[in-house]
């Protein structure tokens, strides 16, 4: 019996205390998936963005904030490995809500005095920001039950959902509060931080593991550093000298680490999951990034391409609800080939889509196309997702790394079609040829 089928049996019926272990684990995962559904809030607001006058003129433009947004989601993976190892989840959480506050500013910034320049700098911050909200998917594994571990991924992916048509319509709501009609797209995104610092402070996460001193002969650490409770270099005891390895030991833990670290990073069960998570976000993110711009050119109008992003937002998160029922009982392998299919089928829509001609339901292939484009991301994506987390199960302690270098290959790579988006666009002339 293979370890998917495994996972069909029944479970046992649980007692009363473990009855309360899993009502404690269902609210930590609802505080992730509502989590998950500010940070996408925040990434769906800043599409309202693009409806602006000046923004819309150069086609360009639209996926310049994408540039520097994809670059630093790209660093920001190194970055938070090391604060994750060093401090723990919530505090890297929460230094990634405080970039997207930074950005929030700059945004409100780049309205004022007008300037694109302001608004890739902005983009930065919420692309650091995003880029930390990204692990949401790795922290919730580490507080539920390992039957539930591909349930509570996709369940948190799903958070999206609520940003589906809450985030551009709140920006549409928020445009008669300011003299500036977009100046309540970027104060929306603060208070959608704000919301993610409480969501945040409610969730228990597993405490980072305890930092050794490794001492030489001489009470050196090997990272150079002095015991500063220890001034003159002299181990206190022998108790403390038992419990610290010595240089020779730590050396060659650390390339046993290495070696285990390149074995499982050479593996195929690294590079399949990351290609098919990298090849999901570029094909959903390119038509994501210009379809405003090109329905714009079409005829359709700002409200008609909205309702098309927000359907693809709905195809993104939507079938999280049940894509984890489906993983947990076939595996991750035999989703990702059903997500491919969904792929083939949007991109049949895609290119039936049509102009508007003055015809209402020529808007339909436009909604079918972004709709399934969404949904075969999430199946690809979260399946690639539970393949990584069982790689590193026999290795717990290279789990910051094997998820670092996950997130960075897999952003690098549709990072670059990305950025690429427009100008293909611009390569096949505009309007459907550039489609």
């Amino acid at each position: 019996m293979s370890h998917w089928e495994s996972r069909r049996i029944a479970p046992p019926i649980p007692s009363r205390e473990q009855s309360v272990i899993v009502f404690k684990d269902r609210l930590a995962v609802f505080s992730h998936f509502l989590f998950d559904s500010f940070m996408s809030l925040q990434l769906s607001v800043q599409h309202s963005w693009y409806s602006s006058p000046w923004v819309a003129r150069d086609p360009t433009l639209p996926v310049c904030p994408w540039e520097p947004f994809s670059l630093v989601v790209v660093g920001q993976f190194v970055y938070y490995s090391l604060v994750v190892v060093e401090w723990g989840r919530k505090l890297g959480f929460l230094l990634g809500i405080a970039f997207g506050l930074v950005g929030t500013g700059l945004g409100m910034v780049c309205l004022a005095l007008q300037s694109p320049l302001w608004l890739t700098l902005a983009c930065l911050f919420y692309g650091a920001s995003m880029g930390v909200g990204f692990f949401l998917r790795f922290a919730v594994v580490e507080v539920v039950p390992f039957q539930w571990q591909a349930t509570a991924v996709t369940f948190v992916v799903s958070g999206g959902l609520i940003a589906a048509f809450a985030g551009p319509q709140s920006a549409i709501a928020a445009r008669g509060f300011f003299e500036e009609d977009f100046m309540g797209v970027f104060v929306m995104t603060g208070v959608f931080n704000v919301a993610n610092a409480i969501f945040i402070a409610c969730i228990a996460f597993p405490p980072p593991p305890p930092r050794h001193h490794h001492h030489d002969h001489h009470g050196v650490t090997v990272h150079g550093h002095l015991d500063h409770h220890n001034p003159d270099n002299v181990e206190d005891d022998d108790d403390n000298d038992s419990m610290s390895m010595n240089t020779h030991d730590w050396i060659a833990e650390q390339r046993r680490q290495r070696m285990a670290l390149w074995e499982l990073l050479s593996s195929r069960d690294f590079v399949a999951p990351m290609l098919v998570s990298a090849l999901a976000w570029s094909a959903m993110a390119m038509p994501m990034a210009i379809v405003r711009v090109a329905m714009a050119q079409e005829g359709f109008t700002s409200s008609e391409s909205l309702v098309v992003i927000e359907l693809h937002f709905v195809g993104m998160y939507l079938p999280g609800f049940f894509t984890g029922k489906l993983i947990s009982d076939f595996g991750p392998k035999w989703e990702i080939l059903v997500g491919i299919c969904v792929f083939c089928l949007a991109l049949t829509f895609d290119f039936l889509a049509v102009p508007k001609d003055g015809n209402e339901l020529n808007m339909s292939f436009w909604m079918l196309g972004l709709f399934t484009v969404g949904a075969a991301w999430n199946f690809c994506f979260t399946s690639g997702t539970i393949w990584i987390t069982s790689l590193y199960r026999k290795e717990p302690e290279l789990k910051p790394r094997v998820q670092t270098a996950n997130d960075f290959c897999m952003f690098f790579i549709s990072g670059i079609f990305i950025v690429s988006a427009s100008y293909f666009f611009q390569m096949g002339g505009s309007g459907m040829q550039g489609w």
